[in-house]
């Protein structure tokens, strides 16, 4: 773990999902360089915001991981 706040894109390859709506990182909407400058300068400003959104994704991280993932996966195959 980076213990790293995020701030991305709204892109449709999931970050949405995994910063948990916003409450995990600040998400900008694709291509709007200016909202994501914004999004920096608040963090540059007031860090702790950010860092506390990154608390909150560091707790909700195990959803993610993939020995979770592989459990899920051999529980399918395993009904087939």
């Amino acid at each position: 773990m980076l213990n790293t706040p995020v701030i991305s894109s709204n892109c449709k390859s999931g970050p949405e999902e995994i910063l948990l709506n916003g409450k995990a990182g600040d998400l900008f909407q694709k291509k709007n360089y200016e909202q994501l400058h914004v999004m920096i300068e608040n963090f540059i400003k007031n860090p702790k915001k950010l860092v506390k959104k990154m608390k909150v994704g560091k707790k909700q991280l195990w959803k993610f991981s993939p020995d979770r993932h592989v459990k899920i996966y051999n529980k399918i195959l395993s009904n087939i």
